[in-house]
């Protein structure tokens, strides 16, 4: 299947509460910007301490990935929030249709080029999950036109160990007006390699909402720098 065969297959929605694939599948999720930052629930979020990388650790008990780096958690467990933190970067969360593993994922640039995402996809598999009962949706993020990076990023995403085709990798870049400078596209970028890691297009949905561009509900590292907060994006069994 060609880039744009795929790319017409995957649902793409505006909405940023939640993934539709996910609510008809009955699975509990949210991305919580601004407007939701509840201390209480946000404290009974089970994540770890992210360090932009690509390890993935399971939580197993409450609080069990307290103090624990890595860019991602899973989990079996009923009634068990896992949850990861981003201020630009993509969200993502995966569950198999058979709803026995749920996992939430944090990756900028530099997981995705770490190979966060082939971590996540094989997992499924280490669990003998089919792959075309694996649901991912991939949560607010950056938009391509409001993310500029430098020729170093660029040059780490195409020495990346999770190979895309040069097609595929066109996707994810356009011009800037700056020189040495490109915008980089961090959601389709993960598209193009769940699509090399055999995730099938019909299960996959993107939420259309930048957390650059839109001030009132959603933090942005890129914006407001250090002093801005996080969004949180959490997935229940």
């Amino acid at each position: 299947m060609n880039v744009d065969s795929y790319l017409s297959e995957v649902t793409k929605q505006n909405s940023s509460v939640g993934v539709a694939q996910f609510d008809e599948l009955g699975i509990s999720h949210g991305f919580w910007g601004k407007n939701h930052q509840d201390p209480m629930e946000l404290s009974e979020l089970n994540r770890p301490i992210q360090v932009h990388e690509k390890n993935i650790v399971e939580s197993d008990f409450e609080g069990g990935v307290a103090g624990v780096e890595a860019d991602g958690v899973y989990s079996s467990l009923q009634n068990h929030r896992i949850a990861v933190v981003t201020a630009d970067c993509l969200p993502i969360l995966l569950v198999d249709r058979d709803k026995t593993l749920i996992m939430a994922v944090h990756a900028g640039w530099r997981g995705l080029v770490a190979g966060v995402v082939q971590e996540a996809v094989q997992l499924f598999q280490v669990k003998q999950i089919d792959l075309r009962r694996v649901l991912v949706g991939l949560g607010p993020c950056i938009s391509q036109d409001s993310y500029e990076v430098g020729e170093e990023v660029i040059n780490a995403v195409k020495d990346s160990p999770v190979a895309i085709p040069s097609e595929a990798f066109e996707r994810c870049l356009a011009a800037s007006s700056n020189d040495g400078k490109s915008m980089l596209d961090i959601s389709m970028l993960a598209l193009m390699q769940l699509k090399a890691l055999g995730v099938s297009a019909e299960n996959i949905s993107v939420v259309q909402s930048c957390t650059y561009k839109n001030e009132n509900e959603w933090f942005s590292y890129r914006r407001d720098g250090k002093r801005t907060g996080r969004n949180y994006t959490w997935i229940e069994l």
